[in-house]
């Protein structure tokens, strides 16, 4: 399956526009496959389908013995997305590059790093251009970030509220509040302590998928809708939402 045929009908392309060619694909590491099984929702960037299914399975599996009775489960980001939101633009000009390198070593580049680096922008950039917005791990592909691109998963849950809200109130030292002040996810500490399971399960597939594993928990009602306040960073719901689900019995 080549890539040409998966971005042929259907293009992908960033809110400015810019479409993906064949070219910037291939830097970034992504095949035809991927980008079919993405599309499908059969797995985000960055797993195979069968990876997807054993990381659901094991992630509700994680669930019921955490003994929740309602929960949604929502993966954010260019994983699921293929880009970062507008708040992550790729740098456009030699400068900001170059900044960029200074800022991922954490020092002035070398020359042969800057040559290196401008190397990687003229692989990734072909005779097509680059996209304005961060397509899934272009900051790593570039050797801009240290890291590859995270998953971020999303829980919404009133047990998982209503046991941060007791842990709180019984152990008030546990966290500064219950909720973050800007982005209003529940403390994480008192997650991790509310749903022990789900918060290893996250540790454990940050190790197997070399990726981190970013778990959020917010009340049943999800996030509230900030766009007013944050822009882009507003991690309400969306009717484009990918949200997980357990795997049919049966099925591999």
């Amino acid at each position: 399956m080549d890539i040409a045929s998966q971005l042929a009908p259907t293009p992908i392309a960033d809110d400015a526009g810019v479409r993906l060619a064949v070219a910037h694909v291939e830097f970034l590491g992504i095949d035809g496959r991927s980008i079919a099984d993405w599309r499908a929702r059969r797995a985000p960037l960055g797993m195979s389908a069968y990876q997807y299914r054993v990381f659901c399975r094991s992630l509700f599996f994680a669930v019921r013995t955490d003994r929740l009775a309602d929960l949604d489960v929502r993966l954010k980001g260019s994983a699921a997305a293929f880009y970062s939101g507008r708040h992550k633009s790729l740098p456009a000009t030699w400068p900001e590059f170059d900044k960029g390198l200074s800022d991922a070593l954490g020092r002035s580049p070398f020359t042969s790093e800057r040559d290196d680096l401008r190397e990687r922008v003229e692989t990734f950039q072909g005779f097509q251009g680059q996209p304005r917005r961060r397509p899934f791990d272009s900051m790593w592909k570039l050797q801009l970030d240290a890291h590859p691109s995270d998953y971020d998963i999303q829980l919404s849950s009133r047990d998982i509220h209503a046991r941060c809200v007791a842990l709180l109130n019984t152990f008030p030292q546990m966290a500064p509040s219950l909720l973050h002040p800007k982005y209003g996810f529940l403390d994480d500490g008192l997650v991790a302590t509310a749903v022990p399971t789900i918060w290893s399960w996250a540790s454990r597939w940050t190790i197997a998928l070399q990726r981190h594993v970013a778990v959020k928990a917010f009340g049943a009602e999800g996030p509230a809708n900030k766009t007013d306040t944050i822009g882009e960073l507003s991690s309400h719901f969306r009717t484009d939402d990918w949200i997980l689900r357990a795997p049919r019995a049966g099925i591999d």
